[in-house]
């Protein structure tokens, strides 16, 4: 049964708010009456959480470009399962992760004090020397990273910013402060158009003990 006041219909015969009440307000112009969900450009939306058990690497291969941008990753208690020189890496692909993007450039500044890591195979250099979790240092890795511009296709390169938090397997604790971008070959605007991207350690030959890492994809 509707409901009316002074011969208005304020709630229809669905129980269903109507527009003819004043004071609602609008997202992105949308009024925020009816049913659904509104979703609003610049809005984070969870598309994968998962947690590492034994895991050689994890792949993403659901990036949208319908829908996103850029992607916001962040990572806890990421453990190698052997220690000592494990390197914690990302890797981005524009062909389902059959292969690898080579053109990546990354940057570290560690505990305040500039480390050049340039061109590293392709590699978005995250941690290194990630200790394994024991009493003593309690080793593993966490932080948060963006991917920018996945999609661009032209010239505009990608780019990932972040930063994370591990302790090194000689009990050093690190900050690594990290930015990569993807370069131009030979005078070429073209930029690969990234779908997917892997995280591992050691290139996925050291298996990733424990963590979570979860990915969310940032509204456009």
């Amino acid at each position: 049964m509707a409901i009316k006041i002074g011969g208005t219909t304020v709630i229809d015969d669905s129980a269903n708010i109507t527009t003819s009440v004043g004071g609602f307000k609008t997202v992105n112009g949308t009024g925020i009456t009816g049913s659904g969900d509104i979703e609003a450009g610049g809005s984070r939306v969870l598309l994968n959480r998962t947690v590492m058990s034994n895991t050689s690497s994890y792949n993403f291969t659901s990036l949208n470009s319908s829908l996103y941008d850029n992607y916001y990753v962040e990572w806890h208690g990421i453990s190698p399962s052997n220690g000592g020189s494990s390197q914690f890496d990302l890797y981005l692909s524009d062909d389902g992760l059959t292969s690898t993007d080579s053109d990546i450039a990354t940057r570290i500044t560690r505990n305040e004090g500039t480390v050049n890591v340039l061109n590293k195979s392709g590699r978005v250099h995250i941690a290194e020397s990630v200790s394994t979790y024991n009493s003593w240092n309690g080793g593993n890795c966490s932080g948060f990273l963006t991917l920018w511009n996945m999609h661009s296709g032209s010239d505009l390169s990608s780019n990932v910013t972040g930063v994370s938090s591990f302790m090194t397997n000689g009990g050093t604790q690190c900050i690594n402060t990290f930015g990569a971008h993807s370069t131009i070959d030979g005078g070429s605007n073209n930029q690969n158009t990234h779908d997917s991207f892997k995280m591992n350690f050691n290139g996925g030959s050291t298996n990733m003990s424990s963590g979570v890492i979860v990915v969310y994809g940032i509204l456009k």
